[in-house]
């Protein structure tokens, strides 16, 4: 039994004969809201039940325009003896017609005075034939009013039009009648919908007609491409057919996502192809036709240069079924990267390129691994000699230093970069930091032009001192006191300003406001990398990240380290990780598995980066135990098939970490007895007992 909440609205002519109406079908008056009386009234319709609120026009001013679209169904009292009755409700009509959904509505004819003296068969007739979408009903009196409202319940359910089930037998030859007409006129949808409606009639009645009118209701949809709606009215007809619709279906919306797919439209394309895949491996269950959509799914993603989508896809797929799309698709994400840099869009192909190296490793697809990480020191390499181009010269040192870690980490085939290198070196020349010039000056390959450069930076470095010798000199001779003075005041000036914005922070921090003050001293830090202080800048940021990490705003902190120069990097991580590992394990009370899940992968990226592989496999360690109360949580949630897949999938997701991450000599086990113990006994409350052994057989092998 399910239970359904809508918004009914009752409209007519006369408020007075409404509010009397409503208020003796209901046995209360309701409640007044000034241009309307509402009511709350719960229908049982079939196996279901609606809570209704009821709201009931009874003043002119009520603005109709803005309550109809908001409501799930319309009732409206109509008296046609009266002509102004008669011409109001042709007033507000188009108004309902004009939503761009449909509500379904009903009309009473209603005298209170009596009983209408008019065919009640020419007015029923009257609104079939013309409002073929509307059910009409005449001389109800308010005792039988639940008729009208069960009625309109089960139309709002079924998002249907209504229907009077007791003189259906009536409407059944105008359908037909309607359909034909509608046929002859190549009105297929409408004609289609009167068939339907003639065999939901059928149906009801036991009309031997009824297999015959489906069947040409589901041509009838067919004809306009609405397979779905076809099988539906073919489910308990010919469940073959019905099936053999759903499958055009299924078929239609991948021609679509073809025709997005040769536009270009790539994104829209992947929706398509993974919207049908989701449907079909409910609704077909036919492996290959759902493998295939996945595929094109993720090959239409990899299009899209959204390569995060199509590895998400490959979540949900069996693990043998990943590692052949991964071997297939390794060339398309480096033609997507190709394409990237054609459009000069380099940090994007870098992010792409840094995904799939991330996935192929943690699956040890070692041939494709080699060609990506081939292709990633390509992309960078073109990024670096753009940001030499650019004067980015930090920017670009930095990417050097990624190219140098991809060279040692996987083996890449060298380039020789010192022409390039040496253009680099020579803008930090221009800019006088002879300290970068010359640690850049050591990763040349050319001994000759290795000390060629040193030469030169030696000449330059005399000069550039001996100049600001003399300027020192100068200034000396101006006034040795004053310049002393003046920079024991600047350095007074910034701790006093440094002391000023910690002790703001520290206050923030004390309210929980652990953003706020991070970032009020990475604006501080900001300011002395301005004026060159860069050592004064890294000790007030690393400041700003340890606030960050005590309010356990990971998300920040990674983004805040980054400002770090290359240097304190490594110390500051080195120095942090006892308090860093304790607020992970502080993880492990949150329900949030996938912030915690970026939070670990981002933690292991930022240490493996600076080298710090022992941090790394103790992260590593523990994110493998959130992995596994996650398992175990969702186990104790959903104790049937989808919990099982659900928690295997994260079970092969540990071992794929463990397997990236820790070294395979060390041989640290990783036990999964909960899990299976849980698994087990889960699989004995389904009666799969065959099962419920291979798991408890797993606990015995796991000792």
């Amino acid at each position: 039994m399910s239970t359904f909440y809508f918004r009914t609205l009752i409209l007519g002519a006369d408020p007075n004969t409404i509010h009397f109406y409503i208020s003796r079908a209901f046995g209360e008056a309701g409640e007044d809201h000034e241009t309307y009386f509402k009511w709350y009234k719960e229908t049982k319709v079939l196996d279901d039940i609606c809570d209704l609120e009821i709201d009931a026009i009874t003043s002119i001013s009520a603005d109709l325009d803005e309550i109809i679209p908001m409501v799930d169904g319309i009732i409206y009292f109509l008296n046609p003896t009266i002509q102004e009755e008669s011409e109001l409700f042709e007033m507000i009509l188009p108004d309902i017609f004009s939503v761009k959904r449909d509500i379904p509505t009903i009309i009473i004819f209603y005298d209170q005075n009596g009983i209408l003296p008019i065919s009640i068969n020419d007015l029923l007739t009257h609104i079939w034939v013309n409002f073929p979408s509307l059910e009409a009903f005449a001389n109800l009196p308010p005792k039988d009013f639940h008729q009208a409202l069960q009625s309109l319940c089960l139309a709002m359910i079924n998002g249907d039009t209504p229907l009077n089930i007791e003189n259906a037998w009536m409407r059944f030859p105008i359908f037909i009648q309607m359909a034909n007409i509608y046929f002859n006129n190549q009105n297929y949808y409408y004609a289609a919908q009167a068939i339907r409606k003639a065999a939901l009639i059928a149906e009801i009645y036991n009309k031997e007609e009824f297999f015959i009118i489906s069947e040409q209701a589901a041509y009838l949809y067919s004809k306009i491409n609405m397979y779905l709606e076809a099988s539906k009215i073919l489910e308990k007809v010919d469940r073959k057919k019905s099936n053999n619709f759903k499958k055009l279906y299924a078929d239609a919306i991948i021609r679509e996502g073809n025709l997005f797919f040769n536009k270009n439209e790539y994104e829209r394309a992947a929706r398509n192809y993974e919207r049908v895949a989701q449907w079909s491996s409910i609704e077909l269950l036919e492996r290959m036709f759902i493998h295939e959509a996945f595929r094109l799914a993720i090959n239409s993603w990899i299009s899209a240069c959204r390569v995060e989508d199509a590895f998400r896809i490959l979540q949900s797929l069996p693990h043998k079924g990943v590692i052949v799309i991964l071997k297939e698709f390794s060339d398309k994400i480096g033609a997507a990267a190709d394409y990237l840099v054609s459009i000069n869009n380099f940090e994007l192909a870098r992010e792409q390129l840094y995904r799939a190296v991330n996935r192929y490793q943690r699956e040890d697809l070692f041939e494709e691994l080699k060609d990506l990480t081939s292709k990633l020191v390509d992309v960078l390499i073109v990024l670096f000699k753009q940001q030499i181009n650019d004067q980015k010269n930090h920017a670009a040192k930095n990417t050097f230093d990624e190219i140098e870690n991809l060279w040692d980490s996987y083996k890449v085939k060298k380039i020789n970069l010192d022409s390039t290198l040496e253009e680099l070196i020579n803008h930090f020349f221009e800019a006088n930091n002879f300290r970068m010039a010359t640690i850049l000056i050591d990763k040349l390959n050319s001994r000759k032009l290795k000390q060629q450069i040193s030469k030169i930076r030696d000449e330059l470095e005399d000069k550039y001192n001996a100049l600001k010798k003399k300027e020192v000199e100068d200034y000396i001779n101006k006034g040795i006191d004053i310049l002393r003075d003046f920079f024991v005041a600047e350095i007074d000036i910034i701790a006093e300003i440094n002391t000023q914005e910690i002790n703001k922070a520290n206050e923030l921090a004390k309210q929980n406001k652990y953003l706020k003050a991070a970032k009020l001293l990475k604006n501080q830090a900001g300011y002395l990398k301005r004026i060159g202080k860069e050592d004064i800048k890294d000790q007030i940021l690393t400041k700003s990240l340890d606030i960050l990490l005590n309010g356990l705003e990971f998300e920040n902190f990674f983004l805040f380290f980054n400002e770090l120069s290359v240097n304190m990097k490594t110390k500051y991580l080195t120095r942090i990780f006892p308090k860093y590992f304790q607020n992970l394990q502080e993880l492990r009370k949150s329900e949030d598995f996938k912030r915690n899940e970026k939070i670990f992968e981002s933690s292991n990226r930022i240490y493996r980066n600076q080298m710090l592989y022992d941090q790394s496999k103790e992260i590593t360690l523990i994110f493998i135990k959130v992995i596994k109360q996650e398992a175990l949580r969702i186990l104790e949630i959903e104790e049937d098939l989808s919990g099982i897949s659900k928690a295997t999938t994260l079970e092969k997701n540990a071992l794929n970490i463990k397997s990236a991450y820790l070294d395979k000599e060390e041989n640290i086990e990783i036990k999964f007895n909960k899990i299976y113990k849980k698994i087990a006994e889960i699989y004995i409350e389904l009666d799969d007992l065959h099962l419920a052994h291979i798991y408890n057989d797993k606990i015995e092998k796991a000792g």
